[in-house]
């Protein structure tokens, strides 16, 4: 946040006085035979808080602020079904407040589901400046666009919960999130160095073919937070920050590896590796998809190895056999 950013921000909420937000909805409510959760992007709220109400309307949509094109843009190519129940989670984007506005009678309710007491916020000086003043501008612009539309307010908290006039609130506390049963999950991991970006490179194209693929696969790389910047947009993908020799063992001996990764393309340094990550692959029992080059083709005999060549296209092809054959 830049020095002007902050100024306007702190100048917005000491104008705002009272950061109560008075839900002035009118909807008297109905069956909600269907729902809509609106959120900003994928966040613990939706899972803790909703995935039991979504799994008892059929057809419950969960949408995001990405997506909002496609509800008020130029064209737009989704409508609000008739009896619809809105739960706004936490701060969405304000464009939703025109779909709210444009679907009229077709919304029985707008309820806002709040999890953090942001009035709170104000007065905390334990939070970080900057998170505090960010936080209260967009709560600030939520009331402004939202509150004219919201009937109801779900709080998480009694102490949330106060803060709003007891006619228009209802406590809805967190609730067991836990997983339908799926296909098993398979993690591939490829834990290079700073001295293989070249391959980073390389495979990075490929993760997102392989995560678009397959929603059961998760992907490990060892990396700085250059390379999080980089991969943080491939979803199921984490990256940790590399560790000390005994620490990284016990890391790989405690997890759970399906499939190891070790590309080594062409060049002068790479010429001279030795084989230490085929040993490490076998070493866990993973199956390996190594590159057809030495040293990996002196240890190709081992149980599991898979050695392919530089085509990204044969990559892919057998990390995908691979995630089917372990999932």
């Amino acid at each position: 946040m830049n020095a002007l950013q902050r100024l306007r921000r702190q100048l917005e909420l000491g104008l705002a006085g009272d950061l109560r937000l008075v839900p002035q909805g009118e909807r008297s409510g109905g069956t909600g035979k269907q729902l809509l959760v609106i959120a900003a992007r994928p966040i613990p709220t939706v899972d803790y808080y909703l995935r039991e109400l979504v799994r008892e309307h059929p057809n419950a949509r969960i949408v995001y602020d990405a997506e909002v094109e496609r509800w008020c843009g130029p064209t737009p190519t989704e409508v609000v079904a008739p009896d619809t129940r809105v739960v706004l989670v936490r701060m969405p984007s304000s464009r939703w407040a025109s779909v709210i506005a444009a679907a009229g009678p077709r919304i029985c309710e707008v309820a806002w589901l709040i999890d953090d007491d942001v009035a709170a916020a104000r007065e905390d000086t334990w939070l970080p400046r900057d998170y505090r003043l960010r936080l209260l501008s967009e709560y600030l612009r939520f009331r402004r666009d939202f509150a004219a539309q919201i009937d109801r307010v779900w709080a998480s908290t009694p102490r949330i919960a106060a803060r709003f006039p007891a006619p228009r609130v209802e406590l809805r506390p967190p609730r067991s999130a836990a997983s339908e049963p799926a296909s098993r999950w398979v993690t591939i991991f490829y834990h290079g160095t700073a001295s293989h970006r070249r391959e980073y490179t390389f495979l990075l194209p490929i993760f997102e073919q392989v995560q678009a693929s397959c929603q059961n696969t998760i992907i490990e790389v060892v990396g700085d937070h250059a390379l999080y910047r980089i991969a943080r947009n491939i979803p199921r993908m984490r990256v940790l920050h590399p560790l000390r020799w005994p620490d990284y063992l016990a890391v790989l001996a405690a997890g759970k590896y399906d499939i190891g990764l070790a590309p080594l393309l062409e060049t002068p340094f790479n010429l001279a590796r030795s084989g230490i990550k085929a040993l490490e692959i076998t070493s866990i029992g993973a199956q390996g998809v190594l590159s057809d080059r030495p040293p990996y083709s002196d240890y190709g005999h081992l149980p599991g190895l898979h050695l392919v060549g530089d085509e990204p296209s044969a990559w892919l092809e057998r990390i995908l056999a691979l995630v089917a054959r372990a999932g």
